[in-house]
């Protein structure tokens, strides 16, 4: 032994070993006690728990990307219990994004992480909208006398918090890879769980699984999430950007292209399916002009013609109901019952604006009858699907100014996606330029950017956009 290392003193040691002996003690005879008692679910999601915040805590990417799994049920809903915490049933995307915070805060102080200095875009954007959310919480809460309001809806803005350290945790383009490798396993998942849904009536997600008729059976099942499906239509795109000859070679992305195709026909959103097609078409012009827009209807086009057919066969009347539903469009927007529920909702919604433009109504506020819309739910007369018109109702001129300030940042970081020099980066960029045009789009059937999944894919296209752009 080294002269300059002392050995440690016998009673020291028997004191290190007692305690070691009484830690492993406790820990089995608790774990014993849990696995007697508890349910089993109990026992792995503890054990799971305590290893999602040792990972979280140490790289805050991987709370990210658990957040991003767990809110757009990539990991399925359905089976995934909410947490029971001081009264409130809290959602487990919830607390690894707080925890992803905290993970982000603690490793930049360290220095394992280093924080980037914030974008000023992100930072004013962040303020600006919580200030405006906080001061309408404030009017709600104490002019309207909506107390009990205020938490459920702050929650579903939590992912904002996140926005300025998202350049951070996608501090380099290997993270954003990977994080973009991530987006596509996400949606070929969620896809899948949907087309699973479609065909097998098995309920995997969390959400409305629900016969396409509504009062009518007609025994085709649509899964109805509002979100998780532009991870879907991510992934169509970023596989997409590969061209088709690097898609063929490496043969994996021709099946999940089936299956993301596969999940946006389970969804039956017509919404969704015109958004798509329109970005499709956009993100080609883009790239390569009209000869990009004519190669990817040579593709497309048959690939669908062919997945439609082999749909028949498996199971004919979904095949038709998805025919029906894809060229019945253009009726429905001129007679359709759905779209004119919407109308007459939109109809509504202005006109209390009108009455209200400064304040609006409060976000536990009623603007309509409980049964004025097609298929009765609970909260209906609250309930507005016009993402637009949503922020304006309930917050006044608050929320037109969350809307500026969304649409500000969207407009300036796509300008500047137009200027990136080498091609590959300007395409991958511009996918999330056109999936932001699909949630411009939906926007007007259903809520957006007031929803936690999609305000999470939000502030990551942001965070993505601009990396892109700045060529980290």
């Amino acid at each position: 032994m080294p002269a300059d290392i002392a050995p440690m003193p016998l009673g020291s040691h028997r004191r290190n070993s007692l305690w070691l002996y009484v830690g492993i003690l406790t820990i089995a005879l608790f774990a014993g006690l849990l696995s007697a008692l508890a349910p089993w679910w109990a026992v792995i999601g503890l054990i799971g728990g305590v290893a999602v915040v040792a990972l979280t805590i140490r790289d805050p990417f991987f709370g990210l990307m658990l957040t991003l799994a767990l809110a757009s049920q990539a990991i399925p809903g359905a089976h995934v219990p909410e947490i029971p915490l001081g009264g409130a049933l809290v959602a487990p995307c919830e607390i690894t994004i707080l925890l992803t915070l905290m993970s982000s805060v603690l490793n930049g102080l360290i220095g394992r992480y280093p924080i980037k200095a914030p974008s000023r875009d992100f930072v004013v954007t962040s303020l600006l909208i919580f200030a405006a959310l906080f001061t309408s919480f404030f009017i709600s809460s104490f002019y309207f006398g909506q107390k009990n309001f205020v938490f459920p809806i702050l929650r579903n803005f939590l992912p904002l918090a996140l926005l300025p350290f998202l350049p951070s945790i996608l501090s380099n383009r290997q993270r954003i890879a990977l994080a973009e490798n991530c987006f596509i396993a996400f949606g070929v998942l969620i896809a899948l769980f949907i087309a699973v849904q479609a065909f097998t009536n098995l309920h995997v997600l969390a959400g409305r699984l629900e016969d396409l008729g509504l009062a009518q059976n007609t025994g085709v099942n649509r899964t109805v999430l509002w979100g998780p499906e532009l991870l879907v239509i991510l992934a169509l795109f970023l596989i997409g950007r590969q061209g088709l000859r690097a898609c063929v070679a490496r043969v994996w992305p021709v099946p999940a292209v089936a299956i993301l195709l596969l999940g946006l026909m389970g969804t039956y959103t017509r919404s969704f399916w015109v958004a798509t097609v329109v970005a499709a078409v956009l993100l080609a012009l883009f790239s390569n002009g009209i000869k990009g827009v004519l190669r990817i209807a040579a593709v497309v086009v048959p690939l669908t013609v062919l997945l439609g057919a082999a749909v028949f066969v498996v199971n004919p009347r979904i095949g038709e109901a998805a025919y029906t539903r894809a060229f019945g469009i253009t009726q429905e927007i001129e007679s359709g019952d759905s779209f004119g529920w919407r109308g007459k909702e939109n109809a509504m919604a202005i006109e209390s604006i009108e009455k209200n433009p400064v304040l609006g109504i409060g976000f536990n506020g009623a603007y309509k009858p409980a049964v004025s819309t097609r298929g009765h739910f609970e909260g209906e007369e609250i309930y507005i699907h016009n993402a637009y018109l949503y922020f304006q109702l309930k917050m006044g001129l608050l929320g037109s100014a969350i809307l500026l300030a969304f649409l500000t940042l969207y407009l300036r970081l796509s300008r500047a996606t137009f200027s990136i020099a080498d091609k590959f980066d300007r395409i991958s960029a511009q996918s999330y330029v056109v999936l932001g045009v699909v949630v411009l789009m939906i926007g007007y059937s259903g809520q957006t950017i007031s929803r936690f999944v999609t305000l999470l894919i939000v502030c990551l296209m942001f965070s993505i956009m601009k990396s892109y752009a700045s060529r980290d």
